[in-house]
């Protein structure tokens, strides 16, 4: 019952036809990180989330945390998990939406977009406590800042990394 009201907003945003204006099938190549995928044709950033880096230090205060060793310990840890994640929830065959809203591409020349495979990659991320809301312009800013703020309130993921 608690998944119930969000899960309508949910699925009214994404009915109105605002969350994104195209769409293609691509076939994945290989999931970089938890928030980076490569397809046959391009390096694709999901839109609107970051994940805990990888192959760097994670910094804890870009997530409201206290800059200390256990804080990086536990971001490196989801870094991980995130990516695993990832890798766990996709096939070879996914689903690209574009936002009318955002950048075609980010600052690397990533091209921007929701992943869709057996649902929306983007939003679990989120819901799971696996990723933070990029700020950055896109429709759906409003809906995952509300999942962003279910995670950390209840401690899911990352944001149970020690304040």
């Amino acid at each position: 019952m608690r998944y119930l009201i969000p899960s309508i907003f949910t699925l009214l945003i994404l009915l109105s036809g605002q969350a994104f204006s195209t769409y293609e099938k691509a076939e994945l190549e290989r999931v970089i990180d938890g928030d980076t995928i490569e397809t046959e044709s391009d390096t694709i950033r999901f839109l609107g989330v970051d994940t805990p880096e990888l192959s760097t230090d994670n910094r804890p205060q870009e997530y409201g945390l206290e800059n200390s060793s256990e804080n990086r310990e536990c971001l490196n840890r989801y870094a991980e998990e995130a990516s695993e994640f990832v890798q766990n929830s996709t096939g070879e065959n996914i689903t690209l939406l574009y936002d009318h809203r955002s950048d075609e591409r980010g600052t690397y020349g990533r091209r921007l977009a929701y992943v869709h495979e057996d649902g929306d990659l983007n939003r679990k991320l989120l819901v799971e406590g696996l990723a933070k809301v990029y700020p950055s312009s896109f429709s759906r800013w409003n809906e995952f800042y509300f999942w962003q703020y279910v995670a950390k309130k209840n401690s899911r993921g990352l944001w149970s990394c020690s304040g």
